[in-house]
């Protein structure tokens, strides 16, 4: 058995950039959950309808995961630099 999640790659120049999908293989399965990973590296990972998991059983819960964190990550960065902006502005002493 295996769990997926999307992910996004890219080198040192984004003309190579690829959108990846990696594959865990289960370890071991709980009533709870699954660990996934290999001999060096494992983590735990809730069945559902646990709300926040690593990787998912289908391709397109993973797909659907790799959407939303993407969509939330913009909207961080987004305020971030709103919050960046309004800082400059401040400290070269224009009027909002």
């Amino acid at each position: 058995m295996k769990l997926y999640r999307y992910v996004l790659t890219y080198p040192q120049e984004y003309k190579d950039a690829g959108f990846k999908l990696e594959e865990y293989p289960v370890i071991k399965e709980t009533p709870h959950g699954y660990w996934i990973g290999w001999v060096w590296w494992k983590k735990f990972v809730l069945k559902p309808p646990g709300r926040k998991r690593f990787a998912y059983l289908t391709k397109e819960d993973a797909l659907q995961n790799y959407i939303k964190r993407t969509e939330k990550y913009q909207r961080i960065l987004k305020f971030q630099l709103k919050r960046c902006d309004l800082g400059l502005i401040l400290a070269k002493g224009t009027k909002i």
